[in-house]
């Protein structure tokens, strides 16, 4: 008969492996739940995208990049956590996402035939971006809240114009332009909230349209030697910093919006670490049952306390001058959001989609390869290990516990033989 020392030895072995695996195999698996949810979001946008902004189909084409991705991966044999069925409803959703999207381009252009015109290219296309996931670096953070001391504010009008210098669509009328100004209020360290990820995004936009060698020279330019990559790493370490120090003191309704804008840009740049299950049970639980995101009570931002004043003057001070959308229309009141009719919102629901979409490609593809993230940095942490290295751990756990059996049973077959 097994003892009770024999199972807490087997046990014990089998912990001791699996803590020693990447956390990411342990990311609980709501494969349904997470379906689910982007199936409403999807069909959401089929009933209603004729009322929605910019800001509101740029998260439905950020939602149909991740989905296509994911199908495509899975066609070229990339090891996922999926099956057939689920593969082929993620394709429908992605061709579905699509058919809306290009369905509500007259409609935003009847919306505002001037911004759309400048801003047609985040509308017309699904954003297909996903980096190899990197590690952020929380130290990083501490330095750039020792540096919030002011300086040039980023306006809506300020960013526009930087955005239509990358598109083409400003003065210059040619793509990738970035003039001194530009270039200082979209590396400017020590920002903070939508200030910060509005910069993150201008980057993103930047790789988006093939500009990366300019960006990159510039940067050099500017003592910056590891070029965009480095401005991304600094900016997600910094917004990392921000989302869990938001966390641990409660977040608040009128941050639920910063919050899914947060996860969505760094989730979507490779920065795991933004993939934490609490934080998706949270957006889940803010989901409206059709699929949208809909204010939550003490969403206006008076919900804030005395005790917090201090923490907050700098994030709300930039929010003042850069909140409310993913690329604000000239003219626009920032602190504005557009609601639907049936109460929705359309940037908040823009964010959820890009939030939701990020998780599901974590949750079909968590391994964390030993790839570099930045040049010549490694993803891996001290207890994480690769693909081969999962494989073999198992292997070995598998291997001891055979051999602890065997050896046990045939102990008890020999003290049988010499009863005999």
């Amino acid at each position: 008969m097994v003892s009770r020392m024999h199972v807490e030895a087997v046990q014990l072995l089998v912990s001791l492996v699996l803590a020693f695996l990447p956390t990411s195999l342990h990311f609980p698996m709501p494969m349904h739940t997470m379906i689910d949810s982007v199936d409403r979001l999807v069909n959401y946008y089929a009933d209603n995208y004729k009322e929605m902004n910019v800001d509101g189909i740029f998260g439905l084409r950020a939602l149909e990049g991740q989905l296509l991705m994911i199908h495509e991966e899975y066609e070229q044999g990339k090891r996922l956590r999926l099956d057939r069925t689920t593969a082929d409803h993620i394709k429908e959703l992605s061709t579905k996402a699509s058919g809306v999207g290009n369905m509500a381009i007259p409609h935003l252009q009847n919306l505002d035939p001037e911004y759309f015109s400048n801003f047609k290219y985040i509308v017309a296309r699904p954003w297909k971006m996903r980096h190899h996931y990197r590690k952020a670096d929380l130290s990083i953070a501490g330095r750039q809240n020792n540096r919030r001391r002011g300086g040039d504010q980023l306006t809506e009008e300020k960013s526009d114009r930087c955005m239509a210098g990358l598109l083409g669509t400003g003065d210059a009328k040619q793509q990738c332009t970035v003039d001194d100004e530009c270039w200082r209020l979209m590396s400017a360290p020590g920002k903070a909230s939508y200030y910060l990820t509005h910069q993150l995004l201008f980057f993103v936009l930047g790789e988006q349209l093939g500009c990366t060698d300019e960006l990159d020279a510039l940067a050099r330019k500017h003592n910056i030697a590891g070029g965009v990559q480095e401005l991304e790493h600094r900016f997600c370490s910094t917004m990392l910093g921000e989302v869990e120090a938001v966390v641990r003191r409660g977040l608040k309704p009128s941050e639920q919006d910063i919050f899914m804008e947060q996860i969505f840009t760094c989730g979507m740049m490779g920065y795991y670490e933004f993939m934490r299950k609490p934080w998706l049970d949270m957006i889940l639980t803010w989901q409206d049952a059709s699929g949208c995101f809909r204010s939550a009570d003490g969403e206006d931002g008076s919900d804030t306390g005395e005790d917090d004043e201090a923490a907050n003057r700098v994030i709300r001070k930039q929010d003042k001058q850069m909140q409310g959308g993913l690329f604000p229309p000239p003219k626009r009141r920032l602190l504005e959001e557009k609601a639907l009719r049936d109460g929705c919102l359309s940037h908040k629901t823009a964010v959820g989609a890009g939030a939701l979409a990020v998780f599901l490609h974590y949750l079909v593809n968590p391994y964390l390869p030993g790839d570099t993230g930045r040049k010549g940095i490694s993803t891996q942490g001290p207890f994480e290990v690769g693909e081969q290295g999962q494989l073999l751990l198992l292997m070995l756990v598998g291997a001891a516990v055979l051999v602890f059996f065997a050896r046990m049973f045939a102990r008890r077959r020999f003290r049988r033989m010499l009863k005999i």
